[in-house]
């Protein structure tokens, strides 16, 4: 299950661990793009996904503000 669904400019999907190993409801999402914020979950479809990934804890120490220009200009490359 989604846990999080925005509409910008392109569609935009915030999932899970359990999110990221469903091909059927990335399929069924049109999800061809993920953005991988761990510094271990695998690339688990890397055959049929583009993936990026961001190397982050989730901690509130991390500052995730580095990583934006990154991960926007990734979210680009596809919107």
């Amino acid at each position: 299950m989604f846990l999080f669904y925005l509409n910008l400019l392109c569609f935009i999907y915030l999932g899970n661990t359990s999110d990221a190993q469903n091909l059927e409801r990335l399929a069924e999402k049109h999800i061809t793009h993920i953005i991988n914020c761990t510094p271990d979950l695998p690339f688990y479809w890397e055959n049929k996904h583009q993936y990026l990934r961001i190397d982050i804890l989730d901690l509130p120490s991390q500052n995730i503000r580095q990583y934006f220009d990154q991960a926007i200009e990734f979210i680009g490359l596809f919107c």
